[in-house]
C-alpha cells in the first residue's frame, strides 16, 4: 500500500540511452538541515520529462529495490551535480545465450536489467568496427588480416585484440575505452593464406621429419579452420629444405638446423635401384 507523503526529495535521474527508466533513486531531504536562503535564480520549473513520472509505479535501482509512486510534483526544483558513484556495464557476446547479454548497474546503486537494447551482437560489433567493418568476414565470423600486420603469437593462435577509444556505438551512447580480446582472424586472400601456411610450417619444423611425418604435418596445416576457404599448396620436403638453405645463406643461421631436420631423413631413406 502506498501512503501519501509531502516533503522535499533528492531525485537521481538519467537519460542514458542504455537505461529505459528515467528515475534511478529517491531520498528524503531532512528539512531541518536544508541550506537556508536558496537563491530563487537557482530554481527552475519542473521539466516536462520529470513531470511525466507522475502517477507511475517505479522500482528504484537502490540496493533495497524500493517501489514508489509519485502522485504530484509541486513548486520548483533545483538542479544538482551527480554525487552517485555508479558504473553501467553492457555485456554482449557472440553467443545468443541470454545470460551472456547483460546490462548491469553497480556502485552506489545496484541493478541487473532485463530490458536490453534491441541490437544484436553483430549490429554492435560492426558499428564498433566502423570503417574497418569491411574487413569482417560474416561467413566465417573472422577479421581478415595480412600476415605482416601480425605478431607471431597472433599468427599461430589466429586471434587478435583490438582496442577502441571512447567509442560511440549506434544510439547507445559513448562508452569508456574498451578492448575486445580473442577476435578470430583469417587471411585476407588466397596468396596471404599460402604465405601464412608456409610460415606456420616453418615454425612447426623443430625436429627431424621423414617423408611420412612431413606429409602429415602439411596435411594438418592445410586443414586448419582459418584456411578452409582457400586453396593451400605447401612445398615438397626437398623444396622446403632448399628454402631453408637459402635463408641460412642470407644470414639466418637458425634455418640451417631446420634444413638438416628435413634433408637428413631424405638422405637416409633407402633408394630403389632398378637393374637392367
Amino acid at each position: 500500500m502506498f501512503l501519501k507523503e509531502n516533503g522535499a526529495y533528492n531525485f537521481w535521474t538519467t537519460k542514458d540511452p542504455l537505461i529505459k527508466q528515467i528515475l534511478l533513486n529517491v531520498e528524503d531531504i531532512d528539512l531541518f538541515h536544508m541550506k537556508k536562503g536558496n537563491d530563487i535564480k537557482e530554481l527552475i520549473n519542473i521539466p516536462e520529462w520529470i513531470k511525466n513520472l507522475e502517477n507511475e509505479r517505479i522500482t528504484l535501482y537502490n540496493k533495497k529495490n524500493e517501489i514508489i509512486k509519485i502522485y504530484e510534483f509541486r513548486d520548483l526544483v533545483q538542479e544538482m551535480e551527480n554525487d552517485l558513484n555508479i558504473m553501467i556495464y553492457y555485456i554482449v557476446s557472440p553467443s545468443d545465450k541470454i545470460e551472456e547479454h547483460k546490462l548491469l548497474i553497480t556502485g552506489d546503486l545496484e541493478k541487473g536489467l532485463t530490458e536490453l537494447p534491441k541490437y544484436s551482437y553483430e549490429d554492435i560489433w560492426l558499428a564498433l568496427l566502423g570503417k574497418e567493418s569491411d574487413s569482417w568476414d560474416k561467413e566465417s565470423n573472422a577479421y581478415k588480416c595480412k600476415l605482416d600486420e601480425l605478431d607471431n603469437s597472433s599468427r599461430l593462435s589466429f586471434k587478435i585484440t583490438k582496442s577502441f577509444k571512447n567509442p560511440e556505438i549506434l544510439d547507445l551512447g559513448i562508452f569508456n575505452n574498451l578492448a575486445v580480446n580473442n577476435i578470430p582472424i583469417i587471411p585476407i586472400n588466397n596468396e596471404e593464406a599460402n604465405n601464412w601456411a608456409i610460415w606456420i610450417l616453418e615454425q612447426k619444423i623443430i625436429d627431424y621429419l621423414d617423408t611420412k611425418d612431413y606429409s602429415k604435418l602439411c596435411s594438418e596445416i592445410i586443414k586448419m579452420k582459418a584456411f578452409e576457404q582457400y586453396e593451400i599448396s605447401l612445398p615438397a620436403q626437398e623444396e622446403m629444405a632448399k628454402c631453408f638453405m637459402k635463408e641460412s645463406e642470407e644470414g639466418d643461421i637458425e634455418f640451417m638446423e631446420k634444413y638438416w631436420y628435413l634433408k637428413s631423413p631424405l638422405e637416409l631413406e633407402p633408394k630403389i635401384v632398378n637393374e637392367g
